[in-house]
């Protein structure tokens, strides 16, 4: 059994450049788009939950399991997007209680 030699480590690409701070204000910006693209994201896994029980009770898919990941996926997504609530309320409060 022949042993190969060990190869000596390569430096990590990206972590020796830092990267500027943006303003508060872009920051502010980025966030509000983040939650805008997590409900635009939740109504469409509703959405399309909502359209698999029409296509099922209209005859017009027969596909059970189909309706069920749907409902699955909808349910995981509310359930989420509850906890995210949950999570901006409580940090909210906490930011509300500080001293001045």
């Amino acid at each position: 059994m022949a042993i190969s030699a060990v190869q000596p480590l390569q430096p990590a690409q990206g972590l020796t450049q830092v990267q500027p701070l943006k303003p508060a204000g872009s920051q502010a910006g980025e966030f509000q788009n983040l939650v805008g693209n997590m409900m635009n994201d939740f109504n469409q896994v509703q959405n399309q939950a909502a359209d698999e029980i029409a296509k099922l009770a209209a005859g017009k898919s027969d596909n059970v399991q189909q309706v069920m990941i749907a409902l699955g996926k909808a349910d995981i997504s509310f359930n989420y997007m509850l906890e995210v609530r949950n999570r901006l309320l409580d940090a909210y409060k906490q930011v509300m209680q500080m001293p001045m």
